[in-house]
C-alpha cells in the first residue's frame, strides 16, 4: 500500500468504487492503519515541516507500566524514573542509548558500538567492575572485600578477587628518625628513676635508640647518669656526663616486640644536682621482603611510619 495524491474531482464526475478505494480507503489506511492506529506498514514518516510538530510517547508510572501486557517493541516514557523504557527479551529496559544518563555523549554515529554506554543494569552495587567475556559481551565482577587483590583467573580469561595481599617486612636499625619523645624531664634522685617511656606497637627486628643527658651544672666529680631500660629492666649501657650541655647517646637493640616499653632511667650525684633527659628518639628502616608470597630480590624501603606511643611518667 502506498500514499496516493488526493484526487481533485470535477463537477458531474462519476465516482467509481475503484476511485474511492484508491483515494479514500487506501489513503485512510495509510494514515490510520487497519484498526485506526497509526502504523509504519507503508513507511510512516514524521516530519517537522512547520517547526512546531512533536511526537509524544505515552507517559506511565512504573506501576502502570508493569500492569501492561507487554509485547516486544513497546515503548513508554517512565514518569517515575524519568526515562524511556522499551520492552524486549521479556523485560523492560532503560538503555535506549538516548536517555538522560547519556546526554553528555557526543560524536556517536549509527555505526558505533554503544554497548559501553548501556551497562546501568549490569552494575548493581558501588564498587562493581565490568569486564568483557568476548567482543562487545559484558559481565560483572562484584566488588571484593577490604584488602583483597585483583588478579587474573587460572585460565587468564577473566579477573577475580584473590585473598588479602600479604606483605612481610623487617625493621633494621638505621639513621632515619621515625619517632620521638622530645619533652625534657629531670630528677634530683640519687638512684635510678624513670624519666622517659615509649611503648612499641610493632615487632622490631632491630632499632636504634637515642637520648640526650646532662647535669644541671658542671660539677666533677658529680655527674648525671642515664640508662635505657626495657619493661623496667636495664638493657642499655650506663651513660654518665659531668657536662651542663646535653650529650647524645646512641645504642641499637634487637628482637623487640609489640607492647615492649622502652624507657630512660636517670639519677644525679652530688648535693643539689639535677639530671636532665630529653629527646628519646627511634631510628630504623623498614624493608619490604615479600608481597603476596613472592620474595623480592631487592628489598623495598617503606616510608610508612609505625606508631610508637609516648607515655612519659
Amino acid at each position: 500500500m502506498a500514499w496516493t495524491t488526493p484526487r481533485t474531482y470535477t463537477v458531474a464526475e462519476i465516482i467509481t468504487k475503484s476511485i474511492l478505494d484508491t483515494h479514500v480507503r487506501d489513503n485512510l489506511k495509510y494514515l490510520k492503519g487497519e484498526s485506526g492506529v497509526v502504523t509504519t506498514q507503508s513507511g510512516l514518516i514524521i516530519s517537522n515541516a512547520l517547526g512546531t510538530e512533536y511526537l509524544t510517547i505515552p507517559s506511565l508510572t512504573t506501576t502502570q507500566r508493569d500492569a501492561l501486557t507487554p509485547t516486544a517493541g513497546m515503548l513508554v516514557y517512565n514518569s517515575t524514573t524519568t526515562q524511556f523504557n522499551k520492552y524486549e527479551n521479556g523485560a523492560w529496559r532503560a538503555d535506549l542509548g538516548f536517555n538522560s544518563a547519556h546526554s553528555g555523549l557526543s560524536g556517536l554515529t549509527s555505526g558505533d558500538d554503544h554497548t559501553q554506554y548501556q551497562k546501568e543494569d549490569l552494575l548493581t552495587t558501588q564498587g562493581d567492575i565490568p569486564y568483557a567475556t568476548a567482543a562487545s559481551t559484558w559481565a560483572r565482577l562484584p566488588k571484593g572485600t577490604a584488602g583483597q587483590a585483583l588478579q587474573m583467573n587460572g585460565g587468564a580469561t577473566a579477573p577475580e578477587w584473590a585473598g588479602n595481599l600479604t606483605v612481610t617486612s623487617e625493621f633494621a636499625a638505621g639513621t632515619t628518625l621515625r619517632n620521638s619523645s622530645d619533652i625534657e624531664k629531670s630528677t634530683t634522685s640519687a638512684s635510678y628513676v624513670k624519666l622517659k617511656e615509649s611503648k612499641l606497637n610493632d615487632i622490631y627486628t632491630s632499632i636504634t635508640v637515642k637520648f640526650d643527658l646532662k647535669l644541671s651544672t658542671v660539677g666533677d666529680p658529680d655527674a648525671a647518669f642515664g640508662r635505657i631500660y626495657k619493661n623496667g629492666s636495664p638493657v642499655g649501657i650506663e651513660r654518665s656526663t659531668y657536662s651542663a650541655t646535653y650529650t647524645t647517646y646512641s645504642e641499637s637493640f634487637s628482637s623487640l616486640v609489640a607492647n615492649d616499653l622502652i624507657q630512660v632511667y636517670a639519677y644525679a650525684t652530688g648535693v643539689a644536682r639535677t639530671a636532665y633527659v630529653q629527646n628519646l628518639r627511634f631510628y630504623y628502616n623498614e624493608n619490604i621482603l615479600t608481597v603476596g608470597g613472592k620474595t623480592l630480590t631487592t628489598g623495598l624501603e617503606c616510608s610508612t611510619v609505625r606508631t610508637i606511643t609516648n607515655q612519659d611518667p
